[in-house]
């Protein structure tokens, strides 16, 4: 986990340079796209919305929620004043969220979000070749893995079902492609 943190913090600060004949090409990390919950998880946030210091992105407060935008202007965040945050908790063992910032997070889920990201890109794949079939089932297999180990309340059935996908591709196709008609009573 420890590389994959210091590749991301490498790729952050000095990206990626590919010579070409007659110029480079830069890349730069520019953000994780991610809904707000799992977020704030990868950026050791606080996990709850309902109190103290919500956002990423502000300092607004749970409190402040129901001001206009017309009568209040809320301090973004920076590296520094998160970092001069992060600096108080860590004073404090991590005891204490300080504006929505929480102690130390060895991003243990994240591979289980980097796993499943792949497969969700196999998935959507379109056409998706025989060749991928091997592999993505690997894939499926480690996921359900550490679901278990990582997360054994949220191993249900369909977390299995992923486990059966390869067999499924290769008997009907793409998931995406099929279509099923649901009728209760």
């Amino acid at each position: 986990m420890n590389v994959l943190v210091e590749d991301l913090n490498k790729l952050q600060t000095d990206g990626i340079t590919i010579s070409c004949f007659s110029s480079r090409i830069y890349f730069v990390f520019s953000s994780v796209c991610g809904d707000n919950l799992a977020s704030n998880e990868v950026g050791d946030f606080q996990k709850s919305f309902s109190s103290g210091s919500f956002c990423r992105h502000c300092f607004i407060i749970y409190e402040q929620k129901h001001i206009p935008l017309t009568d209040i202007s809320f301090v973004p965040r920076t590296r520094l004043k998160h970092d001069m945050i992060l600096n108080q908790v860590v004073l404090n063992n991590g005891r204490q969220i300080i504006q929505g910032i929480k102690g130390h997070n060895d991003l243990t889920l994240f591979h289980v979000y980097i796993i499943l990201r792949e497969i969700i890109s196999y998935i959507y794949a379109n056409p998706i070749r025989k060749s991928w079939l091997p592999y993505s089932d690997g894939l499926y297999k480690q996921f359900y893995s550490l679901m278990i180990e990582l997360l054994p309340d949220y191993a249900t059935p369909k977390v299995h079902f992923i486990t059966e996908s390869p067999r499924s591709i290769e008997m009907d196709g793409l998931p995406i492609l099929n279509s099923c008609i649901r009728f209760e009573s």
